[in-house]
């Protein structure tokens, strides 16, 4: 399967408590089976998983979308000003 192929589509809406979550994704497939999701619908094609279907409680998951943070220009001088003091990082001279 394509990259671009690969996909998840989460179905969530006020009335219903649970959440549908249809995954081309492995990484998305284990969580949803460590949070406790229910299988819905499993395709297998040559026996590889091709894309599972999810239902799981709402309370078991939570959806974060944030866009890149980025910092003030106060915020990124004292940022270089804390690095430069840091003994992180810095070869010791014996």
């Amino acid at each position: 399967m394509e990259a671009a192929e690969r996909e998840t589509i989460i179905t969530w809406n006020d009335v219903e408590d649970t959440v549908s979550v249809f995954t081309c994704h492995r990484k998305i497939m284990a969580k949803m089976e460590r949070l406790g999701a229910t299988v819905k619908d499993r395709c297998v094609m040559n026996g590889r998983v091709r894309h599972i279907e999810f239902e799981i409680d709402k309370g078991k998951i939570t959806i974060s979308i944030n866009a890149k943070r980025r910092g003030t220009a106060t915020q990124i001088e004292n940022l270089k000003r804390a690095r430069a003091l840091s003994p992180i990082g810095k070869k010791k001279v014996a």
